[in-house]
Protein backbone atom coordinates (compact mmCIF):
# COMPACT_ATOMS: atom_id res chain seq x y z
CA UNK A 1 0.00 0.00 0.00
CA UNK A 2 0.99 3.22 -1.09
CA UNK A 3 0.84 5.95 1.68
CA UNK A 4 1.37 9.60 0.63
CA UNK A 5 2.83 12.37 2.54
CA UNK A 6 1.03 15.57 2.77
CA UNK A 7 3.44 18.83 2.54
CA UNK A 8 3.41 19.51 6.15
CA UNK A 9 4.22 16.41 6.95
CA UNK A 10 7.58 16.72 4.37
CA UNK A 11 8.03 19.68 6.69
CA UNK A 12 8.02 18.28 10.06
CA UNK A 13 10.19 15.21 8.74
CA UNK A 14 12.67 17.74 7.26
CA UNK A 15 12.66 19.97 11.08
CA UNK A 16 13.41 16.50 12.65
CA UNK A 17 16.19 15.48 10.42
CA UNK A 18 17.49 19.45 10.71
CA UNK A 19 17.60 19.02 14.34
CA UNK A 20 18.94 15.50 14.43
CA UNK A 21 22.36 16.99 11.90
CA UNK A 22 22.32 19.80 14.54
CA UNK A 23 22.76 17.49 17.66
CA UNK A 24 25.22 14.91 16.08
CA UNK A 25 26.74 18.04 14.62
CA UNK A 26 27.56 19.59 17.86
CA UNK A 27 28.50 16.38 19.97
CA UNK A 28 30.54 15.20 16.92
CA UNK A 29 32.62 18.54 15.60
CA UNK A 30 34.54 20.95 17.91
CA UNK A 31 33.50 24.24 18.03
CA UNK A 32 36.47 25.60 16.27
CA UNK A 33 36.10 23.52 13.22
CA UNK A 34 32.42 24.54 12.80
CA UNK A 35 33.40 28.43 12.87
CA UNK A 36 36.11 27.70 10.52
CA UNK A 37 33.66 25.92 8.19
CA UNK A 38 31.37 29.32 9.08
CA UNK A 39 34.28 31.86 7.56
CA UNK A 40 34.89 29.11 4.99
CA UNK A 41 31.44 29.02 3.71
CA UNK A 42 31.44 32.93 3.80
CA UNK A 43 34.74 33.57 1.57
CA UNK A 44 33.26 31.10 -1.00
CA UNK A 45 29.95 33.48 -0.73
CA UNK A 46 32.04 36.39 -0.72
CA UNK A 47 33.99 35.08 -4.09
CA UNK A 48 30.98 34.18 -5.62
CA UNK A 49 29.83 37.86 -4.99
CA UNK A 50 33.18 39.60 -6.28
CA UNK A 51 32.95 37.34 -9.29
CA UNK A 52 29.25 38.25 -10.02
CA UNK A 53 30.39 42.13 -9.58
CA UNK A 54 33.19 42.11 -11.96
CA UNK A 55 30.99 40.10 -14.31
CA UNK A 56 28.18 43.27 -13.81
CA UNK A 57 30.71 45.75 -13.99
CA UNK A 58 32.23 44.14 -17.79
CA UNK A 59 28.43 43.91 -18.97
CA UNK A 60 28.09 47.48 -18.02
CA UNK A 61 30.92 48.61 -19.77
CA UNK A 62 30.06 46.72 -22.45
CA UNK A 63 27.00 48.15 -23.07
CA UNK A 64 28.16 51.70 -22.48
CA UNK A 65 30.71 51.02 -25.14
CA UNK A 66 27.83 49.67 -27.90
CA UNK A 67 27.68 51.05 -31.27
CA UNK A 68 24.31 50.41 -30.78
CA UNK A 69 23.63 52.12 -27.44
CA UNK A 70 21.41 55.35 -29.27
CA UNK A 71 19.09 52.91 -30.38
CA UNK A 72 18.86 50.81 -26.71
CA UNK A 73 16.31 51.44 -24.42
CA UNK A 74 16.62 50.32 -20.95
CA UNK A 75 14.70 50.90 -17.78
CA UNK A 76 16.48 49.63 -15.43
CA UNK A 77 19.65 51.80 -14.83
CA UNK A 78 23.30 50.25 -13.40
CA UNK A 79 24.99 51.14 -10.16
CA UNK A 80 26.81 49.15 -7.92
CA UNK A 81 27.04 49.72 -4.01
CA UNK A 82 29.42 48.71 -1.25
CA UNK A 83 27.65 46.22 1.29
CA UNK A 84 28.85 46.20 4.94
CA UNK A 85 29.73 42.76 5.73
CA UNK A 86 29.81 42.28 9.44
CA UNK A 87 32.65 40.11 10.94
CA UNK A 88 31.05 36.98 12.97
CA UNK A 89 32.08 36.63 16.61
CA UNK A 90 33.39 33.56 17.84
Amino acid sequence: MKQRFQQSDLEQIAGHLADIHQLVSDRLIPEASRAHWRRAEIEAMLGIRSWLDDKINRIGKEQRNSPFKASQKSSRQSSSQSIPIEEETD
